[in-house]
């Protein structure tokens, strides 16, 4: 079942929007809400804060002054250096900061705080205690979107400030909300669960991350170069730096959503990392995500398979035997395990083969989703295996040819074997063996010995 942020904060209708917030916390992103008056986009952030147990600083930027973040400045003694007399809501020591109204902000206040958003630095001081900084905002009177035009003093960001935003997140209005949000709002308003163990989920999320990476990457990284020039045909181009969030983000929201138990295709998330991301709506730019959709779906359909399938998984696996072990793991189909198993089988040699067959032989031999041919030629060699270990085999053999070199030197193994005195195994003589009478090679011993360290290796790595 999936486990509950926002709700458990006593905040509704944004559940939608809880891996987004996990994920932003977890990477200490930038994150700026755009949402209606009164759709608790503060409270939202003031919980949050309370939760981590952080020293909280709101500031309202349509009226802020300079001075209210930094302090006021007077000279030292020296009088050679400003320093600053701090108040109660400077900046200096805080660890959450909102910077509220950031859309209504005078033009100079937009270009101080600039620094703070980008940085976390202020007249070129980093602020070693900032964690987190959110803005909010309203949706700009001057947007694409006709129905917004009633925030008249709300105005669109400037493109490098809104690209700084590593998360953008619009909040639903009141009445965009499910029946039963509205009415948990009405009755749970200081409804808080304060049980909810943030950091810990923040931490999951971070020990989680590599893993996500090392499986999707490559593949984010060709949805995204096929997506970002369709999102240019569509009025969305974004920079590199979007870019790069944009690989960021959706790896970091997906392992939000695995924290959370909220599972989906990896496919499914990259989408869900577009509407999360893109900094277009705080500059006044309509996103129409229809169109988002329907441009993800063709290139989900170029290439050729969502992310996080086994074949995907299995692609990014160069080793084939590695790649056997993980498609067993994985549970692939019989056309894929065959092919997965047989791939691996032509890829050895005939010692080799021999050796492998014998590790895997107990998994393989339970597995259903082989077919009947590749699971006779296994067969064969673990039962060519076992009559090299318990059967008397014997031929003529022409003395001082290379069949007979061959077989003394197995003879030889077997008598220091015997003796207790070799460093050959019975494994290793009855592959020997088998090899030699039943695949009748001229094998050496010493070659069995050697690919069986080196199959041993591998299938361990």
């Amino acid at each position: 079942m999936p486990k509950k942020l926002t709700s458990r904060l006593g905040i509704y209708g944004i559940a939608s929007l809880d891996a987004a917030i996990l994920a932003s916390l977890a990477s200490n992103a930038t994150t700026l809400l755009i949402g209606e008056h009164g759709s608790a986009k503060t409270l939202l952030i003031e919980r949050l804060s309370k939760s981590l147990n952080l020293t909280f600083r709101h500031y309202n930027t349509s009226l802020l002054n300079y001075d209210d973040l930094v302090g006021y400045p007077i000279p030292n003694a020296e009088k050679k250096e400003l320093e600053f007399i701090q108040t109660p809501g400077t900046i200096w020591g805080a660890e959450f900061i909102l910077l509220d109204e950031i859309s209504r902000a005078r033009a100079e206040i937009q270009n101080k705080v600039f620094p703070i958003v980008h940085e976390h630095r202020i007249q070129g001081i980093l602020l070693e205690d900032l964690e987190h900084c959110w803005s909010a905002m309203n949706p700009p009177s001057d947007s694409d979107d006709f129905e917004d035009s009633m925030y008249s003093g709300s105005w669109s960001l400037d493109l490098a400030l809104a690209d700084r935003f590593k998360f953008v997140l619009e909040i639903p209005s009141f009445s965009d909300l499910m029946k039963k949000d509205r009415e948990n709002i009405l009755r749970n308003q200081a409804n808080v669960n304060t049980t909810i163990n943030l950091p810990k989920l923040i931490v999951d999320t971070k020990k989680h991350l590599p893993q996500i990476i090392e499986l999707n990457s490559n593949w984010t990284t060709k949805y995204l170069d096929l997506m970002i020039p369709r999102l240019v045909s569509v009025g969305l181009a974004i920079s590199g730096r979007r870019a790069s969030m944009l690989f960021d983000n959706i790896h970091i929201l997906h392992s939000a959503k695995n924290i959370l138990n909220k599972k989906t295709e990896f496919s499914e998330t990259a989408l869900e990392g577009l509407f999360v991301s893109l900094p277009h709506t705080a500059c006044g730019v309509k996103i129409e995500k229809g169109k988002i959709l329907l441009a993800h779906k063709k290139v989900l359909a170029e290439m050729g398979e969502s992310p996080g399938s086994i074949k995907a998984v299995l692609r990014e696996i160069k080793d084939p035997l590695l790649k056997v072990d993980k498609a067993l793991k994985l549970g692939a189909d019989t056309m894929l395990m065959t092919s997965v198993v047989s791939n691996a089988l032509t890829s050895l040699n005939l010692y080799e083969r021999y050796i492998w067959v014998y590790k895997k032989y107990p998994e393989l031999s339970k597995c259903e989703n082989l077919n009947a041919s590749t699971m006779e030629m296994i067969a064969l060699i673990q039962s060519n295996i076992v009559r090299g270990e318990y059967e008397e085999c014997s031929e003529e053999i022409a003395n001082g040819s290379r069949r007979w070199h061959s077989w003394e030197k197995i003879c030889q193994a077997i008598a220091t074997f015997k003796s207790g005195l070799s460093n050959v195994n019975i494994t290793q003589l009855s592959i020997a063996k088998a090899i030699f009478f039943f695949e009748e090679d001229n094998v050496d011993i010493d070659d069995v010995v050697k690919y069986y360290h080196e199959i041993s290796h591998r299938i361990v790595a």
